[in-house]
């Protein structure tokens, strides 16, 4: 079946189809960042905007701060990352 093209008043509308990686990427970062054993990413928050990942909340560690970065770091999509994690003894 072919369907006339639609015809939109002022800004096309947005979806996920049109930008799949937005939700999913910042999905994507979230669960690498579970997954990985090195760190407790329960008190992380991943923010996407086109592709740049901003981390917030708290780690226990620098050594976690880094490890959040190179693993966010190593999702497809993700062009830069922005680290404002706090670091807080007894984190986790």
């Amino acid at each position: 079946m072919v369907m006339p093209e639609r015809n939109f008043h002022g800004l096309r509308p947005q979806s996920d189809l049109e930008t799949p990686n937005g939700a999913s990427l910042e999905t994507r970062v979230a669960n690498a960042l579970a997954k990985d054993g090195s760190l407790d990413a329960s008190n992380i928050v991943v923010i996407d905007v086109n592709g740049q990942i901003t981390l917030r909340g708290a780690v226990s560690s620098k050594a976690e701060a880094r490890r959040a970065t190179e693993v966010a770091g190593s999702i497809d999509g993700v062009s830069s990352i922005v680290n404002d994690l706090e670091i807080v003894a007894g984190n986790g």
